[in-house]
């Protein structure tokens, strides 16, 4: 399949007919849980799995997401979510983007990106990511010269 950026992280699914919506296609919040699966498979793998993350107190939390959406997925196409870390300012934020596609065909059904910042669980509050969040993310941290590291 041709991505967006080399190498993603890979997130493999079937749309189901809990999926399906009125429109006999798979509704936009299934993209988005999709999404949040792929992004907590892909920390798992990293050496962080969300389970620990009331442990650890800490947590990256979606503060800004962007969605679009350039195709339907239908019942029972397997779709393959591609993910990549492409921002760390090695303190607080990263940037997680996403591209989902039909497998059939490799057809871009959605591209996405989420702003991160680091939380102290117990309290929501933001906060300094810990040394083993930096640890297991910044190696997969891209930073391909088109991204832009977020504005303040």
């Amino acid at each position: 399949m041709d991505w967006q950026y080399p190498d993603p992280y890979l997130y493999r699914l079937t749309v189901t007919a809990d999926n399906i919506d009125l429109l006999n296609h798979a509704n936009n919040t299934a993209y988005i849980e999709w999404c949040q699966s792929a992004a907590w498979s892909h920390s798992e793998s990293l050496g962080i799995p969300v389970s620990e993350y009331p442990e650890i107190d800490r947590a990256m939390a979606v503060v800004e997401a962007h969605y679009q959406y350039k195709a339907p997925a239908l019942i029972q196409d397997v779709l393959i979510v591609g993910t990549w870390l492409t921002f760390s300012d090695h303190r607080m934020r990263m940037t997680r983007v996403f591209e989902i596609k039909r497998e059939r065909d490799g057809q871009t059904l959605l591209s996405g990106e989420w702003k991160l910042v680091c939380i102290r669980v117990s309290d929501g509050k933001p906060i300094r990511m810990p040394t083993r969040f930096k640890a297991c993310y910044d190696p997969a941290v891209i930073m391909p010269d088109d991204v832009q590291p977020p504005r303040d």
